[in-house]
């Protein structure tokens, strides 16, 4: 979207000035939120040497599945995260999920001790018009409070919903590659499957400061040669 400013030093007044300056202010804090690590879109299609396309995550055996990922210098701290899953059949959505996320350290390639519990600030579930094998599959979008982790480093992201009785499953991604992993509540340790789990980590990027300083000094100082005028 193209923004104009009539900026004639002839028609800004003082209501006009002021009124550019909470544009201003409105645009730089509710910049978009921009995309620092993509895992990949939702896989819709089953593959057939893969099986069914997701990784379960609540089942009786398997309670949690987790990914590996890594952040570019300067896009390391994260405030959402995106994901897609799915209900097993004959569950249905719960009122409400109960999902946990946490960030594990690197161990050889494999989830090793954990480095943090995210926490959700809110979460957002909506059902997409997209199914996978006969079942509904649904987008989340959770607010979490900022984390900031070293860049160029790997860590993997586990997620697993704690509502009960839904058997969840994360949706698998549609990159090839096969990295993530799933617990194993009977043998206390995560197993490698052979798939993508698909998800994606956002931050909301601002202006920089000094950038709106300029913009807003600008727009004083042609009010400024307005009034001068004025008295002049």
């Amino acid at each position: 979207m193209t923004c104009r400013l009539d900026v004639h030093p002839t028609r800004w007044t003082r209501p006009t000035m002021l009124l550019a300056i909470v544009a201003v202010s409105t645009w730089a804090t509710s910049a978009p939120a921009a995309v620092i690590y993509n895992n990949g879109a939702p896989q819709l299609v089953p593959v057939p040497a893969q099986g069914a396309p997701f990784a379960d995550a609540n089942l009786s055996s398997f309670t949690e599945v987790a990914d590996n990922f890594s952040l570019k210098a300067g896009l390391n701290v994260i405030r959402d995260i995106h994901w897609w899953g799915v209900y097993g059949s004959g569950t249905k959505a719960p009122p409400a999920d109960a999902f946990a996320i946490k960030i594990y350290n690197d161990n050889g390639g494999t989830p090793g001790t954990l480095n943090s519990v995210v926490s959700i600030s809110s979460l957002n579930r909506t059902a997409t018009a997209s199914t996978i094998t006969g079942l509904t599959m649904y987008q989340y979008d959770a607010v979490v409070t900022a984390l900031t982790l070293p860049d160029s480093t790997t860590f993997w992201l586990g997620i697993s919903d704690n509502s009960g009785g839904n058997s969840w499953a994360w949706v698998q991604s549609a990159n090839s590659g096969g990295n993530a992993w799933q617990y194993s509540a009977s043998n206390g340790s995560f197993g490698r499957t052979t798939k993508e789990v698909a998800f994606n980590l956002t931050n909301d990027i601002v202006p920089e400061p000094s950038t709106i300083a300029l913009f807003i000094s600008g727009l004083v100082g042609l009010t400024l040669m307005r009034w001068r005028r004025r008295t002049s």
